[in-house]
């Protein structure tokens, strides 16, 4: 199983640069996948996840399809939504990204629990807040604006 695995990571990464740019956003991938979507019935059938495979030049063989299609539709209904193919189709973030989400995270979770709570929200979302003095911010001093 952890070979398929690897050997369907391999083609994935594949079919990503294939895709190229537009793949990078939400809104590419969403035109991608109702392009995919050929009877529009917000579902991909495997058919039509052949038909796209080919229109990206993906070069894929029938077992390769066949292997790709079971890792993506892995609750086996024989479809797949936009969100299952945005789990499997998004590229990574990049690691400056990471850090910028991870950076952002901690500082919305202002009781550090790991949870961003609609109270954490109010703490750091709070222009009310600033008024009341100095706000340390990701390490740097803020004056408030006057």
């Amino acid at each position: 199983a952890s070979t398929e695995k690897s050997a369907v990571e391999v083609l994935l990464l594949r079919i990503q640069e294939k895709m190229g740019r537009e793949n990078r956003t939400m809104k590419g991938m969403a035109r991608r996948f109702k392009r995919m979507d050929d009877d529009l019935d917000h579902y991909m059938e495997i058919s039509e996840f052949v038909n796209a495979m080919k229109e990206v030049n993906a070069n894929l063989t029938d077992n390769e399809l066949q292997m790709l299609w079971r890792y993506i539709d892995r609750d086996g209904n024989g479809r797949v939504t936009f969100e299952q193919f945005l789990r499997i189709f998004k590229p990574k973030l990049s690691e400056r990204r990471r850090r910028a989400v991870k950076g952002l995270f901690d500082y919305l979770d202002a009781n550090r629990n790991g949870v961003i709570q609609v109270d954490d929200l109010k703490l750091r979302c709070d222009p009310h807040a600033l008024a009341e003095g100095m706000q340390k911010v990701r390490g740097v001093r803020m004056q408030p604006d006057e």
